[in-house]
């Protein structure tokens, strides 16, 4: 007994440390299982290979976001093994969201909350199989969070350019995300706010989230005469 409550000392001296020590060595035995990987993920490494050999070997799809098989190739283009690359990308960003998930938590509410949070995102078994199946879930939540800290830490018209500008980013990397950005400005419309600030805010968000998509946008045209034919 005297040996658990020291051992609950320790882990209670730095919880978030702990979590995130748990959550590496869940997705680590996870990862040792070596689960075949899914045709989506065989897509994107394949697209990867596409963009970065000029069309000579891979695959397309036209309905896929491409932030994902871009840097899947790059490191192909390095000659490192994409599926190796890919499962350990996996698991840092997958890390990365328990600690956003926790800095989000703590920001709106409290530690605690941010700790319990960032624990029940850890042990959730879907974000546990999506370590290492080489898709866009992990990377893309990644970027939400990263946008949503910068929107609730809102000070400034630069942290809601950075928050269009991360949401961007993770809808570039699963379209869905899109809806993150449609209700940050739901937000910034009902807010409490002069006009003058809110019409501010409002471009803020919204140019930060432009910015990325514009090239995508302009990349469609030129391929598909058609700037939302991936859509």
């Amino acid at each position: 007994m005297r040996h658990f409550t020291e051992i609950k000392k320790i882990i209670l001296r730095k919880p978030l440390l702990y979590i995130l020590l748990l959550s590496l060595i869940i997705r680590v035995f996870y990862l040792t299982l070596d689960n075949p990987l899914w045709w989506d993920s065989h897509v994107y490494i394949g697209m990867g290979k596409y963009i970065f050999s000029g069309g000579e070997i891979g695959i397309w799809e036209s309905f896929r976001p491409l932030l994902h098989p871009i840097i899947l190739g790059f490191f192909w283009k390095l000659n490192l093994e994409p599926v190796i690359i890919g499962k350990i990308l996996d698991l840092t960003f997958s890390l990365i969201a328990i600690y956003l998930t926790y800095l989000v938590g703590k920001k709106i509410f409290s530690k605690e909350v941010g700790l319990i949070s960032a624990l029940i995102l850890s042990l959730t078994s879907l974000f546990i199989m999506f370590t290492g199946l080489i898709l866009t879930e992990p990377l893309a939540i990644t970027f939400s969070l990263i946008g949503i800290l910068f929107y609730i830490s809102q000070k400034n018209q630069l942290k809601l350019f950075l928050a269009g500008f991360f949401v961007a980013l993770s809808f570039l990397t699963k379209f869905p995300q899109g809806i993150i950005f449609s209700a940050l400005i739901f937000v910034l419309i009902i807010k409490k706010d002069k006009l003058t600030t809110k019409i501010k805010n409002l471009t803020a968000v919204t140019i930060g989230f432009f910015i990325p998509i514009m090239p995508y946008l302009i990349f469609n045209y030129f391929r598909y005469q058609n700037i939302f034919e991936p859509f």
